[in-house]
């Protein structure tokens, strides 16, 4: 017996000689009235054993067998070598059909060294509230990192998160952190979800200009673009600032990884695919938080053309043939135009995501077409060096008679 159960025992021989009130016996015994009569009746028909537990002695019901335990180290071993307790638990009970409580398996691989507890930082900084609104503000950041553990070549998850529930909106693969890639994301996310209010991301060289721009004043191809759609850009300056987004791609590099091996992914189309099919949405079932209000901020898209708006844009000055020259291409203005085009004015040449090319001045589209690359000079062939090249000049020279002073 345990010495609580040792210590009922006095307190109910003085309820059996009804010395104390039953009230009185709950309070010395922390327990209910109910309770307290419940085991008055079984204490006076079997005695002291009737206060022991029945289930002690015997094993749980949940308790895995010493064969199911070996299946479960050698599935470990096996599959789940790099998995932590909690998601090896996870994985075992969705695939191999085990249950398993996730502090058993801890003691599990601890046991056999499959695991090592990991030790924590102290936390010197004060978490950043949530916003209140569902799409207020949207966190926006690519993570490069080996994905696919040598399958496939190192690529970026750019992915947006929304502060206020920690849901991921919308996340894929690309082969790098570049201005196409990251428009193409955006707009892809604006048709699914809307325009949030604001977007929050780092200050790299696609989010900001951060060379002699101290004012903010300068604008990178996809500031200019948010700006034309009606939504913020916040910079942050820190990782830890945005770090709802960096510990989730903290989840993914563990998880999504492990997911993506056992899945037999082996490139960045087939992982995207994974991405909208499958780990979003699981993702958000297991992490995502309630919002502290129920409005929804995402405005609809509605007639705007979002591949007009993400494209990268350069000002060129028409010349008096009223041509224009980019990129080593040139176009040619027609004579027939909504508005009025005059040589050294300025016009944008657009240049869609994909490939295709458009051009306007005072928020009018002109007619052009492209007349090709502008010819390249004519090099003449410049002489071999003989021994009559270059020429010596004779000493009656008149460079040698006006230069003598210098050369005595």
């Amino acid at each position: 017996m345990s010495k609580k159960e040792i210590k009922q025992i006095s307190i109910f021989q003085r309820l059996k000689r009804k010395e104390i009130s039953q009230k009185m016996a709950a309070l010395l015994l922390s327990l209910s009235t109910r309770q307290v009569r419940r085991k008055i009746k079984k204490f006076q028909k079997g005695g002291a054993a009737t206060l022991i537990h029945k289930n002690r002695g015997r094993s749980g019901r949940m308790q895995l067998t010493p064969d199911q335990q070996e299946r479960v180290i050698a599935l470990i071993q096996e599959r789940y070598y790099d998995f932590g307790p909690t998601f090896a638990a996870e994985k075992l009970q969705e695939i191999d059909g085990i249950i398993i409580n996730r502090e058993t398996l801890r003691q599990f691989m601890i046991k056999f060294g499959l695991w090592s507890k990991k030790r924590r930082r102290r936390r010197t900084r004060h978490m950043r509230p949530r916003r209140e609104f569902y799409g207020e503000l949207v966190q926006i950041d690519g993570s490069e990192h080996d994905w696919f553990q040598g399958r496939a070549p190192r690529c970026t998850l750019i992915k947006f998160i929304d502060d206020a529930t920690s849901k991921i909106l919308w996340a894929e693969f690309a082969s790098n952190e570049s201005y196409d890639s990251v428009m193409g994301a955006t707009m892809r996310y604006f048709y699914k979800h809307g325009k949030p209010h604001a977007l929050y991301s780092d200050c790299g060289k696609t989010f900001r200009v951060n060379n002699k721009n101290e004012e903010g004043e300068l604008l990178t191809q996809y500031e200019y673009a948010l700006k034309q759609l009606g939504v913020g850009l916040i910079h942050a300056y820190s990782p830890q600032a945005k770090g709802r987004i960096e510990r989730s791609f903290g989840t993914d590099q563990d998880r999504l990884v492990k997911e993506m091996r056992l899945a037999g992914i082996n490139s960045i189309e087939q992982a995207n695919t994974f991405l909208i099919e499958s780990y979003i949405f699981k993702h958000n079932k297991r992490y995502a938080h309630p919002t502290l209000q129920a409005h929804d901020l995402h405005q609809a898209i509605g007639t705007t053309n979002l591949e007009d708006v993400f494209c990268i844009r350069k000002e060129r000055v028409v010349r008096n043939d009223w041509t224009v020259q980019c990129a080593g291409r040139i176009f040619q203005i027609e004579q027939q135009q909504q508005v009025i085009v005059r040589p050294k004015e300025k016009v944008t040449i657009c240049k869609r995501l994909d490939g295709s090319i458009f051009m306007e001045t005072r928020g009018k589209r002109l007619a052009f077409s492209m007349v090709g690359a502008r010819p390249a000079q004519f090099l003449h062939d410049k002489p071999t060096k003989t021994s009559s090249w270059p020429k010596i000049p004779p000493q009656n020279h008149p460079w040698r008679r006006t230069n003598a002073l210098f050369f005595k």
